[in-house]
């Protein structure tokens, strides 16, 4: 089994749990998280989508530069995915920090509804086994038109995160 430690990893992908007193919120962790990325115009407008959503512990995701970053909170902690471009060591209070098996990340990454603030939009996010399960190859695992992956709604039906098309809207299959 292959595990990453806090912000070591040989790919530019990073998961990591944070402490529950550590922040008092998945919200107040991503607020802290968004400084690391120092997109100016777009952090400012992520930061009051973030501030005005009215569950603080819903799980949310936002993009960051190679992953999205995907955020929940669970009985033992904040669990984070992400990627490690940023600097984000800096801006997260690591003390009670621990390690997350490849493994758990894609249960708990998969079995979750994230919100993206960004788009206004709320999906599960399939995992590339169950992508190429459902006919899906390389190829087409991410919307053509966004360069963004696919998601999942309610009731099974894949689309994109960034602009709501499907993987069968000729603007966005591959």
């Amino acid at each position: 089994m292959k595990i990453r430690h806090g912000f070591v990893s040989n790919s530019s992908s990073s998961s990591f749990v944070v402490g529950l007193d550590s922040y008092d919120t998945v919200v107040d962790l991503a607020l802290n998280m968004v400084d690391a990325r120092e997109w100016t115009k777009k952090d400012k407008e992520l930061k009051a989508k973030l501030r005005s959503i009215k569950d603080k512990d819903n799980s949310i995701a936002f993009t960051t530069c190679n992953y999205d970053t995907f955020i929940s909170r669970e009985e033992d902690g904040y669990y984070v995915f992400t990627c490690n471009n940023h600097d984000f060591h800096k801006h997260v209070n690591m003390e009670s920090s621990s390690e997350i098996s490849w493994e758990k990340e894609e249960i708990i990454k998969s079995s979750k509804f994230y919100y993206w603030p960004e788009f206004g939009r709320r999906g599960l996010n399939p995992t590339y086994g169950e992508l190429k399960r459902n006919g899906f190859n390389m190829s087409r695992t991410y919307c053509n038109r966004c360069i963004r992956d696919w998601a999942k709604d309610n009731d099974g039906n894949y689309f994109c995160i960034s602009c709501g098309g499907t993987p069968e809207d000729e603007c966005c299959k591959g």
